[in-house]
């Protein structure tokens, strides 16, 4: 597991073309798409124990949640956008070795912090609201 860590949050200082970064960005999309279930899975469950939702009411849930893994997917592909702009801006390779990394991690502890976001919301209506 150690090793599989390590490699998805290391660069590869192979990466000169926009090819080779779109390429180390979408070999790192599941793991970031499986980081956001897991925090959504537990925002979802820990609305059903607050009783925000119903089991019941599931379904009415797959909507927004649906909507919520597009934006995410959307601003995930912003990271390798982001990443080859700097790349062609920044003239400092030794620099650009590791900003795939720092965007990609920034990327997901961001994503993390969002979805928990929502969890807050929660506990503020159950103990504030009505």
């Amino acid at each position: 597991m150690n090793a599989l860590l390590k490699n998805i949050f290391t660069a590869s200082y192979a990466r000169s073309t926009n090819k080779e970064i779109i390429i180390w960005w979408e070999r790192r999309r599941a793991f970031y798409n499986l980081v956001v279930l897991i925090a959504g899975s537990f925002t979802v469950l820990f609305a059903l124990v607050l009783n925000e939702i119903a089991f019941a009411d599931l379904v009415n849930v797959i909507p927004p949640i649906l909507i919520f893994a597009l934006c995410a997917n959307l601003f995930y592909t912003l990271g390798w956008i982001i990443e080859i702009v700097c790349y062609k801006l920044i003239s400092e390779k030794k620099l650009m070795q590791n900003a795939g990394t720092i965007l990609f991690t920034g990327g997901v502890v961001i994503s993390v912090l969002f979805t928990f976001a929502i969890d807050i919301a929660l506990l503020v209506s159950f103990f504030f609201g009505n």
